[in-house]
């Protein structure tokens, strides 16, 4: 539905043009996708570890799944089998911070203290 007002109109143009100049690319897309699916299988690990034994070394495991993987394909892009880029590395680990802090909040609040 167009809005008749110019004043809206071009409000939502601009709008529109920063909302694409602030998502990634696809490339950095697939990296934080893959990056969020490693990472959520290192936190059920850690959730599970936790019931039998508490850590607070835990926490890191979502990011571990995540960095080593990352750091492993940027590794061997840089071998010549495709184009080594930091940023890769950096949106792959991104979305295990939110996973690691809740980690750290879940254990330490879990009453069980061994570290």
């Amino acid at each position: 539905a167009m809005v008749s007002h110019n004043n809206t109109t071009i409000n939502m143009k601009k709008i529109i043009e920063l909302i694409n100049r602030l998502t990634p690319k696809s490339d950095k897309l697939a990296h934080y996708y893959w990056g969020d699916i490693y990472s959520s299988v290192g936190m059920f690990l850690a959730l599970f570890i936790n019931m039998y034994y508490s850590s607070l070394f835990l926490a890191i495991l979502p990011f571990l799944f995540a960095a080593i993987p990352a750091y492993l394909k940027e590794y061997w892009d840089g071998k010549g089998n495709g184009f080594k880029e930091n940023a890769d590395f950096v949106y792959t680990v991104l979305s295990s911070v939110p996973k690691v802090i809740l980690l750290v909040i879940m254990i330490r609040e879990s009453g069980i203290r061994l570290l």
